[in-house]
């Protein structure tokens, strides 16, 4: 890293282009989740996290549509 790159790195507690997350991150896991995806973020929003990352590793890609839908729609309050 160049000096003055150091610099600016030591002004600013994030790089250029990233964003700083304070809180809580919520992943989805529906192979670890008993109610599924919507009950489980539906719970981590109630608790206040920051971010939800939706994951779905076995799902069809039409059900992983709908469900991020969901989510989506849940996360935005509508």
């Amino acid at each position: 890293m160049a000096p003055q790159d150091q610099e600016k790195s030591a002004q600013s507690p994030c790089p250029k282009g990233r964003f700083f997350l304070t809180g809580y991150y919520f992943i989805t896991d529906s192979s670890l989740s008993i109610k599924g995806n919507i009950s489980d973020v539906r719970g981590a929003l109630q608790a206040k996290v920051g971010v939800v990352q939706y994951r779905s590793k076995r799902a069809s890609t039409l059900k992983m549509y709908e469900e991020a839908k969901a989510l989506k729609s849940l996360c935005q309050g509508t």
